[in-house]
């Protein structure tokens, strides 16, 4: 099968390259938006600038950016950080003559935020009795609006968020009376400084959570009308505020519908991880769950967090019972020794087998266990004991040894009768904006950090030690050994690559995502041992991964690229290389996938048919050879007759892609705004015609062509059938599955 060619001509896709860190939460930089007094500020009225408090000690005079930490002992966590210094303050006042005075800033672009952060304090406050009973009284107020016109007023009231600043003594007001200096009640005040003379405290106002998943455009502090009346003399005096610092930022844990949180589930259960069931018993499996049940564990966790109890052993068994983990070829039998007592095996793929590690010896897959061996003599050309017997047949030379331990999504939602669905999204510059447009809704994320799966459940800060912070996902980590909570802490350095949610499945057939009742096949191919993967589907759209080079292409709707690493895989440390990817198409198009895969010490290759219900029919095939190598790959996949196979087409070279015949159908202009047209080279058929498809791959018109010896020209008038700008592929019917890809803008 001839590889697809790729069109110079498509523009709005295309590979992306991203950093080989990851993705990390998208106020990495400085975990939350600060903002400069007077720089950033966009509208003032009646302001005093520049105040200066001379009792401040020059500490507090230092350049931006101020970091305030809680006043709590034993905690490292980040309150706020401000880019400005306490000295240099506006004064807001308003008076009989002056209603307003207020400073505006805008939030560009617009971000989520859970908390207001601010640095306000009084002057002229007063803690006395009736009129002279401050308590309780607005000072200020910060107006929030959001970019749909919402607003939300947070008003910092006295005694609950705000006091005087200094304490000079009492202040003279028909009679002396005494300033408010107690600490403000909130907890979430911080105090950055008090003595005898002076304050100065950093408040946290928390927006309503019904406005979270909104995103801020703007917000005005200003100050509110406060009037001591003394006396005849003296009638009027007015408390005014001084403002020195203005912060937002996302600092919250998701609930559910029923106000619970994530629940940590604990992946070491100790039980065998993976496989299959037959005769009540699982087979092939490798390790325990304490290894290797991260996946496992996170989705037990997502399950749980929307309603549906679940438990890391229940779902693994359910798995087994339904056939939902992916075969793995990690052995071929080399020499069998006393009647299968002992077998010699070359290890194939990226898996690595461990002194006491188990595979299955098989005829088939999931249907003819023949042995379970345990290793006992690990490498490439290593040995193994049988530790248990499935069949009175024997290997022989050359049958696989299978380990069945990476999970398949949607089989895994058949635990909640399929009324929760599974959603990846693919790693993409838009990654981190997806996650957190997630989590401010309430619904937590299993994240792929480095090697493991752990499941996002909130969105806080964290402290450095060089006086910095960054934002981060609270975390709950399934491994019992490295139970970190942030997604900052350990080898995890902020960053992640796929993503995966969970929803009511009903919620989506109500958006019309899905069709009631629908249960449609899906495609699963498990590589292992690949560096770089590519797969072309039968309408010619793309999907690649190569964690080595940080390309990635993703052409295919809810298709993913999973890379797996050594911990994954092998129980290993987070810095471990990949061991190969998963590839997940659950939205398939029946005929034939063209998978060029490259690796560098061998190959293990299984391809799956699946739906909610299990794997019902399965491929694979190894490469044992030893160095850099590259392989072209047929699979023949129909969902509709439930069948799938891999060929062996082709070797390539070791790096790049491979070679491309060239396209007898060209477009003469892409992108374009007018009728398509279609350049032809060679002879045509006279039956022949166009087929194009949108990028779904439904085909949206056919374009019949006639026989001509030479180059010909076909126009499309695309608004004559009803077709939107967007990407289209165009197929010469003839030439089977060469694609050419252009745009229409309008």
């Amino acid at each position: 099968m001839k590889a697809t060619p790729i069109s110079s001509a498509l523009v709005a896709i295309a590979i992306c390259a991203f950093p080989a860190a990851g993705r990390t939460p998208t106020n990495d930089a400085a975990a939350f938006k600060t903002f400069s007094l007077y720089a950033d500020r966009t509208s003032s009225t009646n302001t005093t600038d520049h105040a200066n408090f001379a009792l401040y000690p020059s500490s507090l005079a230092s350049p931006p950016p101020l970091l305030v930490m809680r006043p709590t002992p034993g905690s490292s966590d980040t309150m706020a950080i401000f880019n400005s210094f306490a000295k240099d303050a506006i004064y807001f006042e308003v008076n009989a003559t002056q209603t307003q005075s207020f400073s505006t800033y805008t939030v560009s672009p617009p971000q989520f935020a859970t908390s207001l952060g601010s640095i306000l304090m009084g002057v002229n406050i007063y803690n006395g009795t009736t009129p002279f009973n401050d308590f309780g009284k607005t000072l200020a107020r910060a107006t929030v609006t959001y970019v749909d016109g919402d607003t939300t007023i947070a008003r910092l009231n006295v005694g609950t968020f705000v006091r005087d600043f200094f304490d000079s003594g009492p202040l003279t007001c028909g009679t002396n009376r005494p300033i408010y200096e107690t600490r403000p009640t909130d907890a979430r005040t911080a105090y950055i400084y008090e003595n005898s003379d002076a304050y100065l405290d950093a408040q946290e106002f928390l927006l309503p959570k019904g406005k979270r998943a909104k995103r801020i455009a703007s917000i005005r502090v200003e100050g509110t009308l406060l009037d001591h009346f003394c006396s005849s003399f003296v009638p009027h005096v007015y408390a005014g505020s001084r403002f020195s610092g203005l912060s937002v930022w996302p600092n919250f844990t998701v609930v559910n519908a029923s106000s619970q949180p994530v629940v940590r589930l604990s992946q070491s259960t100790n039980v065998a991880h993976g496989g299959y069931m037959f005769g009540g018993v699982p087979v092939g499996s490798r390790r325990t769950t304490n290894f290797t049940a991260c996946q496992v564990a996170s989705m037990a966790m997502n399950y749980t967090y929307a309603g549906f109890p679940c438990t890391v052993n229940g779902l693994n068994t359910y798995l087994q019972q339904n056939e939902g983990y992916q075969p793995d070829q990690v052995a071929e039998v080399t020499l069998v020794v006393s009647g299968g007592a002992t077998i010699h095996y070359t290890a194939t793929g990226g898996t690595t087998l461990n002194v006491g590690d188990r595979f299955l010896v098989e005829d088939g897959r999931f249907t003819n266990p023949l042995a379970t061996y345990l290793v006992t003599v690990a490498g490439r050309n290593g040995q193994a004991t049988r530790a248990m017997m499935h069949s009175a047949t024997v290997p022989s030379v050359g049958d696989p040894g299978r380990v069945y331990w990476n999970m398949i999504p949607r089989v895994a939602d058949g635990f909640t009768g399929n009324q929760l669905h599974s959603i990846e999204l693919d790693d993409s510059p838009r990654l981190a904006a997806q996650v957190e447009s997630l989590l401010v809704r309430d619904m937590a994320v299993q994240v792929h950090v480095p090697g493991h799966m752990v499941v996002a459940s909130g969105w806080t800060s964290s402290f450095r030690p060089d006086g910095s912070a960054r934002g981060t996902y609270v975390i709950k980590d399934p491994f019992d050994n490295r139970n970190f909570t942030k997604l900052i802490e350990g080898k995890y350095r902020n960053t992640f690559k796929l993503a995966r949610y969970v929803v009511p499945t009903a919620a989506l057939e109500t958006e019309g995502n899905v069709i009631a009742g629908n249960d449609p096949p899906g495609l699963a191919i498990l590589a292992s041992g690949a560096r770089r993967v590519e797969v072309i589907d039968p309408v010619g759209r793309r999907m690649l991964r190569d964690a080595s080079t940080d390309e990635s292409v993703s052409e295919i709707p809810g298709a993913s690229i999973e890379a797996l690493s050594s911990e994954h895989d092998n129980g290993g440390d987070v810095d471990d290389p990949i061991t190969g990817y998963d590839i997940d198409i659950p939205n398939t198009v029946d005929g034939h996938y063209t998978v060029n895969v490259y690796s560098d010490d061998g190959l293990s290759m299984s391809v799956n048919n699946y739906n909610s219900t299990g794997i019902f029919v399965s491929d694979d095939i190894a490469d044992t050879t030893v160095g850099p190598r590259g392989n072209v790959y047929d699979v023949n996949y129909s969902g509709s007759g439930q069948s799938v196979s891999v060929t062996h087409t082709a070797t390539i070279g070791v790096n790049g892609t491979p070679p491309l015949e060239p396209s007898r159908l060209h477009i003469r202009r892409s992108p374009t705004t007018g009728p398509v047209e279609f350049v032809l080279g060679g002879a045509q058929a006279s039956s022949d015609a166009i087929d194009v498809f949108d990028i779904t791959g439904r085909r949206v018109d056919a374009v019949v062509i006639g026989g001509d010896p030479g180059t010909q020209t076909v126009t499309w008038n695309w608004r004559a059938v009803g077709v939107r700008p967007g990407v289209y592929l165009a197929r010469l019917r003839s030439q089977g599955n060469e694609l050419t890809r252009f745009v229409i803008l309008h």
